[in-house]
């Protein structure tokens, strides 16, 4: 299996080397607004090339978090990500979002996107250099977003990179992401099929 990433929201992952028409498709498992499905707002593969995870900001939402090993206190760290801001097919209206990246107590946010209705953002990627406080080692996304049209904010291309020691990823990004889709994809299907009976303002 995939081990470490566990999935605590209303969170998705688009896997397939069709990532981006599935991401079009009304229920795969999720339908964002995208070109496929009448929006031409330029919905598409992520810089990496394929999978990535949708973060529900504004529904059940809760992060997805790993613990990482390896870890050095007092060391600097750089975290990097791309993301971007979406929404959900089938909803109309403007959103807020933004994405929050935590070790424990030492967090990182994002600025605010304010998203037009059925648009997209476009990818960004992020940085974040912080020295470790050896409090938590435990990496976390949370999506944060306002209705009316459900706000899904994309995550993908995450490394962590010890800057103190001899440089190198901890762990290697492909360990990182392959684990965090794997386990989130596990273990959010139980949850949309117990929260589909569930009104949506």
């Amino acid at each position: 299996g995939l081990p470490g990433w566990v999935n605590h929201g209303y969170n998705f992952w688009f896997s397939s080397s069709a990532t981006a028409q599935d991401a079009n498709q009304a229920n795969f498992p999720l339908g964002l607004w995208g070109p496929l499905n009448g929006s031409s707002n330029g919905l598409g593969e992520s810089p990496q090339g394929g999978a990535f995870i949708a973060l529900d900001g504004a529904f059940a939402t809760g992060p997805i978090e790993q613990s990482v090993n390896g870890m050095v206190a007092g060391d600097s760290y750089t975290l990097s990500f791309y993301w971007a801001a979406s929404q959900e097919y089938s909803f109309n209206g403007n959103t807020q979002q933004s994405l929050t990246a935590s070790f424990g107590d030492q967090s990182h946010t994002t600025s605010t996107v304010n998203l037009g209705n059925h648009a997209f953002s476009g990818w960004t990627q992020e940085t974040w250099n912080f020295t470790w406080d050896g409090n938590s080692s435990t990496l976390s996304f949370l999506a944060q977003g306002s209705p009316a049209v459900p706000p899904f904010t994309l995550v993908d291309g995450v490394s962590l990179v010890d800057n103190t020691t001899t440089p190198s990823a901890v762990p290697e990004p492909s360990t990182i992401l392959s684990s965090l889709l794997g386990v989130a994809g596990l273990a959010v299907y139980g949850l949309r099929r117990r929260a589909s009976s569930i009104a949506r303002e």
